[in-house]
């Protein structure tokens, strides 16, 4: 008996297969379902006609939520689904998370933190490469082969007060191809920021050079020094290992840190592998007198009556020694009671 049903029931399906295939070719729907006790069966393919125009069905409430078809204009799978509570939109497949709108995408989360090598992402975006740091863990290239072209990283945020931008660059980083030959590829790093008129300058505040020369304030022009600054430098009071700000440690000077520049005791002094020197000073460190009563005082001890201009004190700056006794430049001048001593710094 229940071969019989069987047969019938292929049989009816065949006399109406050219209406459903006719059916189908019209876009109308077709729906496909299974009761028990009929054997399950497994679909390898299956098509959904595609088209560009509005579906037959309207995505408007839960009974169509699931529906699907494909638009081929855009070639996405839309589903009909509920996008907020009681209201029902046609979104591409796999939409729940992101949304494309023209030539955007986004998340549909905003606080989101999207992790690349990573299950644990603490930022907006957090990649995480390989051990050996190969390959590289961001790349980013443009196919222009044009010398002068490059790439730029941005740093933005949103301004605010009357005619603000909303949406501002403060800084950019820009990788610049001076020469694009594989042979002899040179490149640059300009570094670029806003000034006090809001806008982010043309001209590069800082460039790095293929030569590892860096150049500040220097503009558009190649920098001719490891260190080519347009401007002043100011030297701070501190010793060769960054300690002590205003002090004149008269140690910290060793062959590592030969050539250190320093700011100490009004004078710019350098560092000659083992001893702080001054710069223009000569063979001269200035002078300073101390008095003693009763007797001849020391350049070393006793009361200071006249500082050294060089120092503010009564001793002479770093890298200089004293004249002191009965040597040159030192002398005794008596008045009355108290005596007093002439010192001379030299080199």
């Amino acid at each position: 008996m229940m071969r019989k049903i069987f047969t019938l029931l292929l049989f009816i399906i065949f006399l109406s297969s050219p209406f459903l295939f006719l059916q189908a070719q019209n876009t109308e729907i077709l729906t496909i379902a299974t009761y028990y006790p009929a054997p399950s069966g497994v679909y390898q393919n299956l098509r959904l006609f595609p088209t560009a125009a509005a579906p037959l069905t309207a995505c408007d409430s839960a009974d169509e939520e699931g529906t699907m078809y494909y638009n081929n204009d855009t070639n996405q799978l839309m589903v009909c689904r509920e996008t907020s509570p009681l209201n029902f939109n046609w979104q591409p497949v796999g939409a729940g998370f992101w949304t494309q709108a023209g030539n955007f995408l986004y998340s549909n989360d905003s606080d989101w933190n999207v992790g690349i090598g990573t299950d644990n992402p603490q930022r907006k975006l957090h990649i995480v490469g390989s051990d050996n740091g190969t390959p590289s863990v961001l790349s980013i290239q443009n196919i222009d082969t044009t010398d002068g072209n490059g790439l730029c990283l941005s740093y933005r945020g949103v301004t605010t007060g009357v005619g603000a931008d909303n949406f501002a660059e403060f800084a950019s980083v820009k990788s610049r191809f001076v020469n694009h030959s594989a042979s002899g590829r040179v490149g640059a790093l300009d570094f670029h920021v806003a000034g006090p008129g809001g806008s982010i300058a043309s001209t590069p505040a800082m460039t790095i050079d293929g030569n590892w020369n860096v150049g500040i304030g220097i503009g558009t022009g190649t920098p001719q020094a490891k260190i080519d600054v347009a401007g002043g430098v100011r030297v701070g009071q501190v010793d060769a290992d960054g300690n002590g700000a205003g002090q004149c440690d008269a140690t910290g000077c060793t062959a590592n840190n030969a050539g250190t520049l320093r700011y100490c005791s009004n004078t710019i002094q350098y560092c000659d592998n083992n001893t702080w020197k001054s710069i223009g000073g000569g063979q001269f460190g200035g002078v300073f007198i101390r008095k003693k009563a009763g007797g001849a005082p020391s350049c070393s001890s006793n009361t200071c009556v006249a500082k050294n201009p060089y120092t503010d004190s009564c001793s002479c700056p770093a890298g200089y020694s004293v004249y002191d006794g009965n040597a040159a430049f030192s002398s005794n001048l008596w008045c009355g009671a108290d005596y007093y001593k002439l010192c001379q710094c030299y080199k």
